[in-house]
């Protein structure tokens, strides 16, 4: 019971920031795969993004017809679905309109990224560093949408 306590916890302290995980060894920084965070309303992934940013994007996504959603600043299933949609339609993403964002959905975000928002690393479906900074920078051009 205790240690799925703290699982938890560290789970929620990883998504919101407060908590850095490095790979065994390599003194670099891992990217933890898409978290889940269990609550009365859903699992959420925002990829680096505060509240605020992350109902930019949802907002954004209201307002160009890939809703609708409801704007709470958590990138759950239903934000990552619309967005997959976008991408499918848009930037070559071909995998299932599953809520899920992976590779497969990191990789086409990251062409998105490159083209309009001045990512300049490589397309791998990694959200490292660079593709947070990017997708951050789109979702405050997104804040007053909302």
């Amino acid at each position: 019971m205790v240690r799925k306590k703290i699982a938890s916890l560290a789970a929620v302290a990883v998504m919101a920031g407060g908590l850095s995980l490095t790979a065994s060894g390599t003194g670099q920084a891992a990217v933890p795969a898409p978290a889940s965070v269990t609550s009365a309303t859903s699992a959420y992934y925002n990829f680096g993004l505060t509240t605020s940013q992350a109902m930019g994007i949802q907002c954004w996504l209201n307002v160009y017809d890939w809703g609708p959603l409801v704007v709470n600043g958590q990138l759950g299933t239903a934000s990552w679905k619309s967005f997959q949609r976008f991408l499918a339609a848009n930037y070559g993403y071909t995998g299932a309109i599953d809520g899920v964002p992976g590779t497969n959905t990191t990789m086409a975000l990251q062409r998105v990224l490159a083209r309009f928002w001045d990512y300049t690393g490589p397309i791998d479906g990694i959200a490292g560093s660079g593709t947070q900074t990017a997708f951050a920078r789109m979702a405050a051009n997104c804040e007053p949408l909302c």
